[in-house]
């Protein structure tokens, strides 16, 4: 083997330093001491050795250095990179943190996407862009019965075939289909009938990812029983007599309209159906009546009184309505129902009323200062108290209308969810039979319909016995055997109900009508009379004095030919009356009689208390009153004067003050003997009434 130089002076060293070594171990071992020749000798070959042994070492021993220091270096470079790997390891972890966290929000929002997909009402169905099925829900495949083996094969022609098989028009279906499959922007809305009588809507939306269309969503609901609902409502508010409508909330637009506001309006319903309502009313539109329907905590607005214009060819008509509104569900969605009743006839009624009072209080002032119009002053008082009886009645009657409105309105939906198309023909010709029934029934009449009904009902069955009264109440008092079906369901009690309520509308109508047709005739045969002010308050009254007071008045008449006995309880209590409106009554009384007298008899005044009452009799020597018309002296316009000696209003107002009284009045006659008997209870909550005006107008 060829040694290189740096080999062949390590041997050389070594052969050197193992010459010292044995001139060192050699005499030890032999026990025998070298000569110092040898010694010196052995040194110098140690030295030259060990010399030589540095001079090859140094180069290695500066190079050792060099790495070590190196290494060093390197030692510290690797600290630093073990810090930056520590750090970057702690940002790793940091990351890998969120992205569990961010996994673990993904799960829970596909957990509760996949939960709501499942839980919609609706049938959900994803398909791609070309229409293959991505993914359904169960409601999608409860909708249409599909098969779970057609759903498992994801074959998309199956699952369409299937559904084809059950479309009454499969063309129309596919045709929409393959439009938004070729329009893929488009959103779409239709309605799907069934062979199997089922309604089912059918929504389509693309699926985007910001502008790119990934896919397409539908939407299938069964709308079966909310179609059947709302066509039932239709046919129930058809039947309603008032102009009534369905609109958006939003845009104002008429969803529903029945034939009452056609006709208010002088259009067709058809016309009016995804139009806007037109606005018709003054200093008010839809979006104010919205907005406050919407602060409404109740969600509603009752019977609010507002004026309307609605121009007609070159003409306007004018009027007021009462407006009711209320947040419903139709059709699945927000909906505002409106109804209002047309009070034009009532308010011009009013200012003629409130005209003829001007008129009337225009020449008071002069009417009270003539004694021989003091009679006449009276008479006008008791017809102006006339004239309130029907305002009460039509306020009463509107009342009663907007009460029965809105119990119609709450209650129609839960109607036409128990009633089926059969039984709604049934039920309407109920309601029908009540708006016709006006018959103002006796209590003894009423008891025995009941009665009679009451057997009916037991003979077929029906043990309930509130029935009886209810079909009473209604004015079904005969040929009922025709609505024992009705009757007979669990929820007849509320069917019966709702048909008094509805009955009771066209009822309250007419009450209306005829109290309108009342004042006029009033108003007419006023003409330029007056009255004297009536008291505004109850006052204590002796009626002692209050009739002497009248009999001084008829003094004149009196004095000739007819004599006065009185019967009176001198320690008579006095009473809360109106005064001057028992006047009036005690004037018609004596006005009576003696034209029963024809000027010449005996008149008898009696006033008695008798328990808690106090009781006024007037008995006349007069011819007395026929038998067959003792029950119509109390009705008004019904006279037996001569045509210009009467008008046929005092007995009906006598009564009507005696009523405000809490009292009664009759008549018992026969030939010379004819009594009018008035009893007012001593007690009554006049005093109270008085009591309180006294403070307030002290207050």
């Amino acid at each position: 083997m060829k040694l290189n130089s740096i080999q062949s002076l390590w041997i050389i060293v070594a052969l050197f330093c193992l010459l010292g070594l044995l001139t060192v171990i050699i005499p030890i071992v032999g026990n025998f001491t070298l000569p110092n020749s040898i010694l010196i000798g052995s040194a110098s070959i140690w030295i030259i050795g060990l010399s030589a042994l540095f001079l090859l070492l140094f180069p290695n021993i500066q190079k050792s250095e060099k790495e070590l220091q190196t290494l060093q270096q390197n030692e510290i470079n690797l600290k630093n990179k073990i810090k930056e790997l520590e750090v970057q390891s702690l940002k790793y972890q940091r990351a890998n943190e969120e992205l569990e966290d961010v996994k673990r929000n993904v799960d829970e929002s596909l957990s509760l996407l996949s939960a709501t997909f499942e839980a919609t009402a609706d049938g959900i169905l994803a398909v791609n862009p070309q229409g293959k099925m991505l993914n359904v829900n169960n409601r999608f495949i409860q909708i249409w019965n599909i098969p779970h083996s057609i759903i498992e094969s994801q074959d998309d022609k199956q699952v369409l075939a299937h559904i084809l098989k059950q479309v009454k028009d499969p063309a129309a279906f596919m045709n929409k289909v393959l439009f938004l499959y070729n329009h893929q922007n488009q959103e779409s809305y239709d309605k799907i009938e069934l062979k199997d009588g089922r309604t089912i809507e059918r929504y389509s939306f693309p699926q985007k990812i910001g502008d790119k269309i990934i896919g397409r969503v539908w939407s299938y609901r069964d709308i079966t029983e909310a179609t059947k609902a709302n066509e039932q409502f239709q046919k129930i508010a058809q039947g309603i007599p008032i102009p009534l409508f369905l609109m958006s909330p939003i845009n104002q637009v008429v969803i529903y309209a029945n034939e009452g506001l056609a006709e208010f309006l002088n259009m067709s319903s058809q016309d009016l159906i995804n139009k806007a309502i037109p606005n018709f009313l003054v200093n008010t539109n839809w979006n104010d009546l919205i907005r406050e329907l919407h602060e409404n905590p109740e969600k509603e607005i009752n019977n609010k009184e507002l004026t309307f214009e609605i121009v007609e060819n070159s003409n306007t008509r004018k009027g007021w309505i009462l407006l009711s509104l209320r947040l419903v569900s139709y059709q699945g969605m927000d909906t505002v129902l409106a109804a209002f009743i047309d009070i034009t006839a009532q308010q011009e009624a009013s200012k003629k009323i409130e005209a003829a009072y001007s008129e009337l209080k225009n020449t008071q002032d002069q009417l009270i200062l003539s004694e021989k119009m003091a009679t006449l002053g009276q008479l006008v008082a008791g017809i102006a108290h006339e004239i309130n009886t029907p305002i009460g009645a039509i306020q009463a009657a509107g009342t009663n209308i907007a009460n029965g409105i809105e119990t119609v309105f709450l209650e129609s939906p839960k109607l036409y969810k128990i009633l089926n198309d059969e039984q709604i023909k049934l039920f309407n010709k109920m309601v029908e039979r009540a708006m016709n029934f006006s018959d103002q029934l006796s209590s003894r009449e009423e008891r025995q319909y009941k009665k009679q009904i009451q057997a009916f009902l037991e003979s077929h069955g029906f043990e309930d016995n509130t029935i009886a009264p209810k079909l009473v109440k209604i004015g079904l008092i005969n040929n009922i055997d025709e609505f024992i079906p009705l009757l007979k369901l669990p929820e007849s009690d509320f069917i019966l109900d709702m048909a008094n309520s509805m009955g009771k509308i066209r009822l309250n109508i007419n009450n209306i009508e005829i109290a309108i047709h009342k004042i006029q005739k009033i108003v007419f045969a006023l003409k330029n009379y007056s009255r004297r002010q009536l008291d505004d308050r109850p006052v204590p009254t002796n009626l002692i004095e209050n009739i002497n007071v009248v009999l001084t008045i008829y003094h004149n008449q009196l004095k000739y030919g007819i004599e006065v006995i009185r019967d009176f309880d001198e320690n008579l209590p006095s009473i809360y009356t109106y005064s001057d409106e028992l006047s009036q009554v005690w004037t018609n009384f004596l006005s009576n009689a003696i034209h029963a007298m024809n000027n010449k008899g005996t008149l008898e005044i009696s006033i008695k208390k008798i328990d808690d009452n106090i009781v006024v009799k007037f008995t006349d020597s007069g011819k007395g009153i026929p038998p067959e018309i003792q029950q119509k002296i109390f009705e008004p316009f019904f006279t037996t004067k001569p045509e210009g000696q009467g008008t046929g209003l005092g007995l009906d107002i006598c009564k009507k003050i005696v009523e405000k009284h809490y009292g009664t009045i009759s008549v018992e006659s026969v030939p010379g003997r004819t009594t009018f008997t008035v009893t007012l209870p001593i007690k009554t909550d006049l005093e109270q009434k008085a009591l309180t005006s006294v403070m307030v107008s002290n207050s």
